[in-house]
């Protein structure tokens, strides 16, 4: 094998990411909602769909950086903007994709040890006001509780998304500091990347 063929080699072996320009305005939210558990929750679809506009600014603010990078007057009002965004849009969607796993676990701790219907009873009762979520999350105890395939598909899909969820916690935990002095290199890479595997 030679050098060639081990660079073609490594080349198939990168996923291969969609240009932005082809990416929807709806796309992140819409992924999301097919998750288990997500699109019953107002809260989480509507925390998904800011997510997805933060997300299509970033990406545009990208490309604009990205395209006036090499001019002699970069865009550094861009680049600052873009060195704040972005650690804030890691912290965003990691408490999104947590909030949601922290829920499903719940779910399926509760419906292997019985205790949909009393949890659902307890988030049920007077309290002498209206709680919107914890009438929201009775219901969805209650779905789980008629619904077992919903528990399955829980678990199938918090298995599904578990390297993601930790490639996304360790950026927000370990990464953040190298983001904001890197940001304009991670980018080019980012964008490289996604232009040398598709």
């Amino acid at each position: 094998m030679g050098d060639d063929d081990y660079m073609n080699e490594e080349y198939h072996d990168r996923p291969c990411y969609r240009p932005v320009a082809e990416i929807g305005p709806g796309e992140l939210a819409d992924a999301l909602k097919t998750l288990a558990g997500f699109s019953e929750n107002t809260v989480l679809v509507m925390q998904a769909h800011q997510l997805g506009m933060v997300d299509n600014l970033l990406n545009a603010l990208e490309d604009e950086v990205m395209r006036h990078q090499a001019d002699d007057d970069p865009p550094r009002e861009q680049m600052a903007l873009l060195g704040a965004m972005s650690p804030m849009w890691i912290y965003a969607a990691y408490e999104l994709q947590r909030t949601w796993r922290q829920r499903c676990e719940e779910v399926i701790r509760l419906a292997d040890n019985g205790g949909l219907d009393y949890k659902a009873s307890h988030l049920e009762r007077d309290l002498g006001y209206r709680h919107y979520d914890r009438e929201l999350r009775a219901q969805q105890l209650r779905d789980a509780q008629q619904r077992p395939e919903l528990v399955e598909q829980m678990r199938a899909d918090l298995r599904r998304t578990e390297i993601a969820f930790t490639m996304l916690e360790f950026i927000r935990v370990c990464q953040i500091p190298v983001l904001r002095t890197r940001i304009v290199s991670s980018i080019a890479c980012r964008k490289a990347g996604r232009l040398l595997s598709c």
